[in-house]
């Protein structure tokens, strides 16, 4: 019984280990607060940081839209009035010497120090796990950028996807688009907050698609039967 138990278990932290996690929200911090059209950035590695971009689409109150990254977790919070989208990525480092934030977009990519690609041929859905939102009408859009040498090449999104009210898991499999699993230079998602909407994230990860999961489950059951039968 108890070798039954450890090989399932060992199936089981298989299953889990499938699953890359892209940002926890631990290491490091993140912080910007604007009324008007922004960007931010934090290094988290060698040739990689976090980009943050507030774009509004309407302010009328020169209300303030908020991001922070604490506790382990995203936070978003757009002030009433506000109809804005945050763009959260994580990219390749500036330009040697262009500003850390700024207004507007953002600067110039450092090619060469631009981050080894990432294989998500095994892990194609990326998934972001809300903790909290406060309305029903904010969206998320995910997208990646396929690595072009030392540089950024194409741009693939996913439709824009709605945000259960109180949170959720929101996914999209990035396999049914053009996208070079073997090859993701950059990923990221635009957070579309037009009614100001507040978001909590506990992180977003890479993860199979469904049907290698189910696959997975199924072969669980047989080696269980197996196992019972003997």
């Amino acid at each position: 019984m108890k070798r039954t138990l450890f090989a399932l278990l060992a199936l089981i932290g298989s299953a889990s280990a499938f699953a890359v996690v892209l940002d926890d929200f631990n290491a490091g911090t993140y912080y910007q607060d604007s009324n008007a059209t922004s960007y931010n950035t934090e290094n988290v590695a060698a040739g990689l940081m976090r980009y943050g971009n507030h774009v509004f689409f309407s302010n009328p109150d020169s209300r303030y839209l908020t991001t922070e990254i604490a506790g382990g977790q995203l936070y978003v919070e757009a002030e009433t009035g506000v109809n804005a989208v945050f763009t959260f990525g994580h990219l390749g480092g500036l330009l040697n010497g262009a500003p850390a934030s700024g207004s507007g977009a953002l600067s110039t990519l450092d090619a060469a120090s631009f981050p080894t690609a990432m294989n998500w041929t095994a892990t194609p859905v990326v998934e972001a796990v809300f903790s909290a939102s406060d309305q029903s009408t904010a969206t998320v859009q995910f997208w990646a950028y396929e690595k072009s040498g030392s540089s950024i090449g194409n741009l693939f999104n996913s439709s824009v996807l709605s945000i259960p009210q109180g949170g959720g898991t929101v996914s999209f499999d990035f396999s049914t688009t053009g996208l070079n699993l073997a090859n993701v230079g950059a990923w990221g998602m635009n957070l579309g907050l037009p009614t100001g909407n507040d978001l909590a994230i506990d992180q977003v990860n890479a993860v199979p698609e469904p049907a290698t999961l189910i696959a997975l489950g199924a072969g669980l059951a047989a080696f269980a039967r197996r196992r019972k039968a003997n």
